[in-house]
């Protein structure tokens, strides 16, 4: 069972989250590899989200130079940040960053912002691994934080026509072996909810048995140091013009180390 927590009205209205949300956060994290978190964004933003981005990628998707086929009617395709993509509320929400710096430090950084979608009639992606470990087959990777992680947000619900991503709990943390015994499960999702999933945590694209496009955007966040040199070879990891870099408060810039206009003063 995928492990949830849903934001409560008074965090959401405060846009802050409990200290004993975080712990149990960290907890249920840490030990699954995944968490699901329920009503973390306005479902009208989420609305407003999926509209633009069915304006932008709708049509001519297979043809798009923005989009990377990743496997049959599955496509990684680049949003570039700008309106209504470039705000803080997406790429630094307020209820999910405390969790973020208990789980990958202060310094943590965005490593990569894009959407995966997946066309009627998708069947399930192979499970895998985003990377491998740090440290090859060494046991020593079974007992290391996490460095990286994917924060997916359904532009639509997941549910089981539409499908989800695939998850493998728990094998994170177990040597290969024991992580490929693993069967997947899948997080169904509402509206306003994202899911964190661990770099080290085996999973796929499932099918999509409905008659619509099932967009995801992902924002990959990872400890400073950390680079992911297999997922970007024909894309870049992120995508913002030095116009929308200036957009973004000062507060946040830290996070865009990696984007080739942060070096912008």
């Amino acid at each position: 069972m995928i492990p949830t927590i849903s934001i409560t009205p008074k965090e959401f209205e405060s846009g802050s989250v409990h200290k004993n949300t975080v712990l149990k956060a960290l907890d249920l994290y840490n030990t699954n590899g995944c968490l699901l978190l329920e009503n973390v964004f306005s479902p009208t933003f989420i609305t407003t989200l999926h509209a633009s981005y069915m304006r932008r990628y709708e049509r001519g998707l297979q043809d798009d130079p923005n989009a990377e086929s990743v496997a049959k009617r599955r496509f990684m395709i680049q949003v570039e940040l700008r309106a209504p993509f470039n705000q803080p509320r997406l790429y630094a929400n307020p209820l999910v960053i405390p969790i973020l710096r208990q789980l990958l430090g202060q310094e943590f950084i965005l490593g990569a912002f894009g959407s995966l979608v997946s066309l009627p009639g998708a069947s399930n992606q192979i499970i895998h691994w985003d990377h491998e470990g740090l440290f090859e087959d060494n046991p020593i990777n079974e007992i290391l934080p996490s460095y990286a992680l994917i924060m997916l947000i359904p532009l639509i619900e997941l549910n089981k026509l539409t499908g989800a991503t695939r998850l493998c709990v728990g094998s994170h943390i177990l040597p290969t072996e024991e992580a490929l015994k693993i069967e997947a499960e899948d997080p169904l999702a509402p509206v306003g909810s994202c899911l964190l999933v661990d770099y080290r945590l085996r999973h796929g694209g499932g099918a999509n048995r409905s008659q619509q496009l099932r967009p995801i955007l992902y924002s990959v966040y990872c400890r400073s140091w950390f680079r992911d040199t297999h997922s970007y070879n024909y894309q870049q990891p992120i995508k913002i013009s030095e116009t929308e870099y200036r957009k973004i408060p000062r507060l946040y810039r830290k996070l865009f180390y990696l984007a080739s206009t942060s070096k912008a003063p």
